[in-house]
């Protein structure tokens, strides 16, 4: 957020999370919040993407991988 660009190494790190989850009890991922455990929203993330609805295209983003 604070570069104002994707971050694919934490996009890859998302993914290796909910890997993790997928073959364990699960567990919680929360997206919007800063290291502080502070809510940031993703009004930043969304600024990144041309398409009319970006919070589809970050959906899809972060699914994709997954699928």
């Amino acid at each position: 957020m604070r570069e104002k660009r994707v971050n694919e190494p934490l996009k890859f790190s998302v993914i290796k999370t909910v890997a993790a989850f997928l073959n364990s009890d699960g567990g919680t991922l929360l997206i919007g919040v800063d290291d502080e455990r502070n809510v940031v929203g993703l009004q930043g993330d969304y600024g990144l993407f041309k398409k009319a609805d970006p919070r589809d295209a970050l959906e899809n983003l972060a699914r994709n991988p997954i699928d």
